[in-house]
């Protein structure tokens, strides 16, 4: 289902006075969800219910976003099984993104549900309800996530006061996430505090899958890919455009990557294929092209095997860096959401190439002609990157 966010998400806003209209849209925006919360608060608000929390039985995750998104609640996940080692722990995802679990642990059932046909939501409702829950954790502020989470009758819900739905939870978190400079990862682990669920040092809970690992052998063998061999993976995509790396340099990091005797493996899924074959023209040499190749689990694989990955910021990008491989990120614009801060890869093998002129507080990167944030990062900043990996490795 195509939304008006991913409509949003699309589109460019051009012509005079559109940053003006874009900014005033936010505003009226962030007024409706006011009214939204008001009347909320007025017509429905949930009391909240005392929690033996050693007595804890069944928790109930709805983290129904984008493939990111999902691995990067995983820490959290870890973290949370740890704390309650016994406690049935169900995570509800989109359909399509139910196999990404197979290789992160902690959870018991994987709870698919298609955001996009009400009567499954409906159903998925009912479903959450019968299973008797003592928490729900919306982590996708979506109005569906936190209709599900309604539908749970649990007696804890928690998540973000985001889009006028705070209403709706028992322990509700001013969401703070535009403004804050905490990571994705930190802000999910934030939403388990209530529950005493604390780790100092979050890490991904991954492990490598039978079907992941005759994926990557597959691949290997039809490429003729050897152990020996130094691969730079890059993935020229992202679900949003405006968040990605010009083409050209992309083809221009491919070229660098060759001359340097490197294997280049240009990765991408359906809707890379245009994005792919504009990096494919800008580039003399010939990469290895794997679209729609390895699924989740032939990803994992693959990483865990590969040295360095290049990517904007998007799903295969944390993909990389949770199965522990030199991630280099490329980010652009400063919105509040989109900010480095927030996604750089996580861990200790992450590394963000950003913009060091272009750091516009106020950027709305729908309404931007040039996106110079952007284009101002060569060809040469991100591959003196790789080369610092490959010297010290």
């Amino acid at each position: 289902m195509i939304t008006l966010y991913d409509k949003i998400l699309h589109s460019k806003f051009t012509g005079a006075g559109s940053a003006v209209y874009f900014t005033w849209g936010l505003k009226l925006r962030s007024l409706f969800f006011k009214i939204r919360d008001i009347k909320g608060r007025l017509l429905y608000r949930p009391k909240r219910q005392s929690l033996d929390l050693s007595k804890v039985s069944r928790i109930v995750l709805i983290r129904t976003d984008r493939i990111g998104d999902i691995i990067l609640s995983t820490p959290a996940l870890k973290a949370l099984r740890a704390r309650y080692p016994n406690v049935r722990i169900d995570y509800v995802v989109q359909e399509k993104y139910t196999t990404l679990l197979n290789c992160y642990e902690g959870w018991n059932t994987v709870i698919k549900v298609d955001i996009g046909n009400p009567k499954q939501l409906k159903a998925t409702g009912k479903q959450l309800e019968s299973n008797r829950y003592d928490v729900a954790v919306v982590m996708h502020p979506a109005k569906y996530a936190y209709q599900l989470a309604r539908a749970t009758n649990a007696p804890w819900i928690i998540g973000w006061k985001a889009k006028g739905f705070g209403f709706l939870l028992t322990h509700g978190f001013d969401d703070d996430r535009g403004s804050a400079n905490r990571h994705q990862v930190e802000n999910n682990l934030r939403l388990f505090s209530p529950l005493g669920v604390l780790d100092n040092r979050p890490s991904f809970p991954i492990k490598e899958t039978q079907s992941g690992k005759r994926q990557y052998a597959r691949f290997c063998e039809k490429y003729g890919l050897m152990a020996s061999d130094k691969v730079l993976a890059a993935h020229p995509g992202s679900y949003s455009p405006r968040v990605r790396w010009m083409p050209e340099r992309f083809g221009g990091l491919v070229d660098k990557a060759h001359a340097a005797g490197l294997k280049v493996v240009l990765l991408g899924g359906k809707g890379d294929e245009t994005v792919i074959e504009e990096v494919l023209k800008a580039a003399s040499s010939k990469p290895i092209v794997a679209i729609n190749e390895l699924d989740f689990e032939g990803l994992v694989s693959f990483f865990m095997h590969t040295p360095v990955f290049v990517g904007n910021s998007t799903g295969p990008t944390h993909i990389a860096a949770s199965a522990g491989t030199w991630t280099i990120a490329v980010f652009g614009n400063r919105y509040p959401m989109d900010r480095w801060e927030l996604w750089k890869p996580w861990g200790p093998k992450g590394i963000v190439v950003t913009s060091k002129k272009y750091q516009c507080s106020d950027c709305t990167p729908w309404t931007c002609a040039h996106m110079e944030c952007l284009s101002s990062i060569t060809v040469d900043d991100v591959w003196n990157e790789v080369l610092k990996i490959l010297s010290n490795n």
